[in-house]
C-alpha cells in the first residue's frame, strides 16, 4: 500500500503563544508533533524545519514542504498579531483613550532625542581628543557630516510623505470616478482661473475653549435692500482652518463633505495678514503651512506649489507697475516725485491660495501688511483698507459668500492697543466695510451673505462687548416694530 502523508498546522487562540501542530504520515502509522512558536518570531523557518526533522526523525523529503508550511504559518500569525494591535490602537483613539497629537509628539521627541543624543556624544568625544590625535578640521568634518545626515533624513521623510500624498490623491481620484461611474457630471465654469467654487454650507468647528461671539442680521442697499448676517467673534485665526476631531478612517467624513461640495456657488474665504515674503518660514505663515500639511490636499496643488506660482508672478506685477506709474501733473510744483516701484509686493496687495483640506476655509487671501498699521492715525485711504475693498470685489466675482476679516487689522494684541485704540480702529473698519458692501450691487456676482469680523483670542470681555455694541449702531440693525392693538 502506498503511504500517504499530511502536514497540518493549527494556531492557538492567543497570537503571542501559538502552537504549530504537524501531522505526518498516514495509516497505519501517524506521527504528530506540536511545536510552540512565539509570535512575532525572528526564527528562520528553514532552520526550524531542519531542527524538527533532525529531532523527530522525520523523513528528509518532507523538509521542503514543512519549511514552506512553517513560513506561511508564521507570516499569517504575525500579520494577525499586528492587525489586532492596530485595531486596539484605533479603538483607543476613537474612544479618546489616546490623543493623536500626543502620540505624534512622543514619537517626534524620541527620534529627535535619539539623533541629538547620538550626535552630541560623537561631538563630545571628538572635541575631547582635539590636540591629542585629532584637530579642529576633524571637528568641522564631523559637524558637516552631522548636518548632511540630518538633511538626508529630512529628504527621505519628505520623499516618503510626498509618495504617500500622491498615492492618496490617486486613490481619491479613483474613488470619485467609481462613485460617479455612469452618471453625467457637469463642472461649472469658474469666473476667474484663480477662484474655485466652494462649499454650500459652513462647516462647524469644534471650539477648544470658550469663544466670545455676537451675531446680527442687517439690510443694506439704496433701493433693493439685501439681507446680510454679521458676526463678531474672538478666536485664533488658524482655528478656523483646523480639523478639531480626528477619524481613524482613510477619509474623514468632514473631508468627504468638503470635497464633494467644492463646486457650488458658496465659498468660505479668510483674510490672513502676512508680511511681504512669500514663504512659510516664520510667524503665522509657518503655522498656516503646518495646518495645511496636517492632511493631504486632494484637489488643488500643495501650498508650496501655489506659493511658487505666486513668486513667479511677482516680477510681472512689478513690471506692470513700472509701465503704469501714477499720474504726475506739472502744474503741481511742490508735489513730491513718485516713489520708486518696490521689487516685491507692498502693503495692501494680496495673493490667493485655494484649499480643500481645511475645516472652515476654502480660499485664503494673504494680505500684505506693514508696521504702519500699529499707528492709530490710519484712515480710509490706507493701502490695507483699499486692499480689503479689492478682496470683497474678488470675493463677489468668485462666489465667496462667507468672508472672515480681522477687525483690528492685526493677528495678535500688543501693548499699544488700548481700549480707545481698538474702538477707533474697529469704527474705521466697520464703516469702510459697510461702504464696500453697499457697492456690491454694482459689482455683480454673488451676494455677501455672511460677514465675520474676527478679533484676537484672549481679548477682554469688556472690550469685546464695546466692539459688539458698536456694530449694530454703525450698520443700523433693523428692529421689529411692535404695534399694540386697542
Amino acid at each position: 500500500m502506498k503511504q500517504s502523508r499530511c502536514v497540518k498546522m493549527v494556531g492557538a487562540t492567543r497570537c503571542e503563544d501559538c502552537i504549530c501542530e504537524i501531522t505526518l504520515g498516514g495509516e497505519p502509522q501517524v506521527i504528530t508533533v506540536r511545536v510552540p512558536i512565539t509570535i512575532p518570531s525572528s526564527i528562520c523557518h528553514f532552520e526550524l524545519a531542519h531542527r524538527l526533522v533532525q529531532h523527530h526523525n522525520i523523513p528528509i523529503y518532507l523538509h521542503k514542504e514543512l519549511s514552506e508550511r512553517l513560513q506561511v504559518f508564521i507570516q499569517d500569525k504575525t500579520e494577525e498579531h499586528y492587525r489586532q494591535q492596530d485595531q486596539h490602537a484605533i479603538e483607543n483613539l476613537k474612544n479618546g483613550v489616546e490623543n493623536i497629537d500626543d502620540l505624534a509628539s512622543a514619537w517626534t521627541n524620541k527620534y529627535s532625542q535619539f539623533d541629538i543624543n547620538r550626535q552630541t556624544e560623537e561631538m563630545s568625544k571628538t572635541v575631547s581628543k582635539v590636540g591629542v590625535n585629532l584637530t579642529d578640521d576633524d571637528v568641522n568634518d564631523l559637524a558637516a557630516r552631522h548636518l548632511e545626515d540630518s538633511q538626508l533624513i529630512e529628504v527621505q521623510w519628505d520623499s516618503t510623505i510626498s509618495v504617500l500624498k500622491e498615492n492618496q490623491k490617486r486613490e481619491f481620484k479613483n474613488f470619485v470616478l467609481e462613485s460617479f461611474a455612469g452618471r453625467e457630471v457637469t463642472t461649472p465654469v469658474t469666473p476667474k482661473d484663480f477662484i474655485m467654487k466652494g462649499s454650500d454650507s459652513v462647516v462647524v468647528v469644534e471650539a477648544t475653549g470658550p469663544m466670545q461671539e455676537e451675531s446680527f442680521t442687517i439690510h443694506l442697499g439704496a433701493q433693493m435692500k439685501q439681507m446680510h448676517n454679521l458676526r463678531l467673534l474672538s478666536e485664533d485665526v488658524l482655528q478656523l482652518c483646523k480639523y478639531q476631531s480626528h477619524d481613524a478612517s482613510d477619509i474623514p467624513p468632514q473631508r468627504i463633505q468638503t470635497s464633494m461640495s467644492l463646486y457650488s456657488h458658496n465659498l468660505n474665504g479668510l483674510v490672513l495678514l502676512v508680511d511681504d515674503r512669500i514663504n512659510t518660514y516664520t510667524g503665522i505663515k509657518r503655522d498656516f503651512g503646518r495646518v495645511c500639511s496636517r492632511s493631504t490636499e486632494l484637489h488643488f496643488p500643495d501650498l508650496e506649489d501655489q506659493l511658487e506660482s505666486v513668486r513667479d508672478t511677482v516680477p510681472q506685477v512689478v513690471q506692470w507697475r513700472r509701465d503704469h506709474p501714477p499720474p504726475h501733473y506739472d502744474c503741481d510744483e511742490d508735489a513730491l516725485p513718485p516713489p520708486l516701484v518696490p521689487q516685491h509686493l507692498k502693503a495692501g496687495d494680496f495673493y490667493i491660495t485655494r484649499h480643500s483640506n481645511l475645516a472652515d476655509v476654502h480660499v485664503v487671501f494673504h494680505m500684505i501688511v506693514d508696521d504702519s498699521l500699529r499707528s492709530g492715525d490710519i484712515n480710509s485711504r490706507h493701502p490695507v483698507i483699499l486692499g480689503l475693498r479689492n478682496v470683497l470685489k474678488v470675493a463677489c466675482l468668485g462666489d465667496i459668500t462667507t468672508l472672515t476679516i480681522p477687525l483690528l487689522l492685526t493677528n495678535t494684541m500688543s501693548e499699544e492697543m488700548t481700549m480707545s485704540w481698538c474702538q477707533k480702529r474697529a469704527e474705521l473698519v466697520y464703516k469702510c466695510i459697510k461702504g464696500f458692501m453697499m457697492e456690491m450691487a454694482s459689482w455683480g456676482g454673488a451676494e455677501m451673505k455672511n460677514m465675520q469680523f474676527l478679533v484676537p483670542k484672549g481679548i477682554s470681555e469688556d472690550l469685546f462687548q464695546h466692539l459688539a455694541a458698536m456694530l449694530p449702531n454703525i450698520f443700523r440693525v433693523s428692529n421689529p416694530l411692535v404695534v399694540k392693538s386697542s
